[in-house]
């Protein structure tokens, strides 16, 4: 039996690693979550559905900006880390630079100002929004 020294194990680990991290970032990139996604924010209990669009209402009136899409009642404690990680923010500090212009958004059926999706996180997602994934929707 071979002996594996400090090294190798390191170096193997890293490749693990490495490899888990390119597969699951083409998956996601792919649209490998995308289903993921809907089966979370659409059963994700009746009651915040219902009230999401009645709060979106008045805010589509007033300005898309004020739109609420905080709630990440649903989301487990890995989803909601998975958005720490890609730094998604609300409120876009980058006007060129939001989640309704980024190749990863997915509007919202019934209302394009309302909260929508992306395929790289879970959870309802601000069109002014922004994270560190963003990239230029193509025309």
């Amino acid at each position: 039996m071979k002996k594996i020294d400090r090294k190798d194990f390191l170096r193997n680990a890293l490749a693990l690693a490495g490899v888990t991290l390119v597969g699951s970032s083409i998956l996601s990139a792919c649209g490998g979550e995308q289903p993921a996604q809907n089966t979370t924010t659409a059963p994700a209990e009746n009651a915040p559905a219902e009230t999401t669009p009645a709060e979106t209402a008045p805010a589509t009136e007033t300005a898309p900006a004020a739109v609420d899409c905080t709630d990440l009642s649903g989301l487990s404690d890995a989803d909601k880390k998975g958005r720490e990680n890609l730094a998604y923010v609300d409120q876009s500090t980058e006007a060129e630079k939001n989640c309704s212009n980024c190749r990863f958004w997915q509007p919202n059926a019934s209302d394009p100002n309302a909260c929508g999706g992306c395929q790289l996180m879970k959870g309802p997602i601000n069109p002014q929004g922004y994270c560190k994934s963003w990239f230029k929707k193509d025309a």
